[in-house]
């Protein structure tokens, strides 16, 4: 476990970079779903390519959620915003409070399940980046739905928007059972990692 969390962040960074070249040829190779880009923007104020084959999944007050469905993957988007109040928001426990805020507004097909961060089984790291040029840390870790059997991993970005005096949160999660999702991981962390601000 010390292992781990001494060298996961650095040999992660390593094998984002080795598939870069990949994912920049294949993750728009069915072109951009213009409808989701221009919800986004329209709600968040921050531009983001989205694949052409993803779907809006919920468009609620305080969320926006979309999807790609693949044959025993499902890869999702998750876009909020949150007023910025303290640095404490940018520790890991306070992008572990923002993203089960967000995950409340996902379940499963049983009534009353929601998704949470499950930061018993596998910690969750944290490390301070950029987007955009703008202050973030990036957290990546498992979530769980309450209430049913699922679960995957996760990759958050909290970036400080200075000039809103809010938080802009980018949340990639993938569900596939028995099914690397390595590379599911990457190609979501590059789609976020393109997000650009007003």
């Amino acid at each position: 476990i010390r292992e781990i969390n001494r060298s996961y962040l650095t040999i992660s960074d390593r094998i984002s970079t080795f598939y870069d070249d990949m994912i920049q040829a294949t993750v728009y190779v069915q072109g951009q779903n213009k409808a989701i880009r221009d919800s986004v923007y329209q709600k968040y104020q921050i531009e983001m390519n989205i694949p052409g084959d993803y779907v809006m999944s919920l468009e609620a007050d305080s969320l926006l959620w979309f999807r790609q469905e693949i044959p025993k993957i499902s890869r999702s988007i998750m876009v909020s915003r949150f007023p910025y109040r303290s640095e404490n928001q940018f520790t890991k426990e306070g992008i572990i409070r923002m993203r089960d805020e967000m995950g409340a507004y996902i379940s499963s097909t049983i009534t009353g399940s929601y998704m949470q961060v499950n930061a018993i089984d596998l910690p969750v790291f944290t490390e301070v980046t950029e987007i955009d040029g703008r202050y973030a840390v990036r957290a990546v870790g498992i979530w769980e739905i309450v209430g049913d059997f699922m679960g995957g991993a996760f990759v958050t970005y909290a970036i400080l928007d200075e000039h809103n005096d809010e938080i802009v949160v980018l949340d990639g999660f993938v569900y596939s059972p028995e099914e690397r999702k390595k590379l599911s991981m990457i190609y979501l962390d590059y789609i976020l990692r393109q997000t650009k601000l007003d």
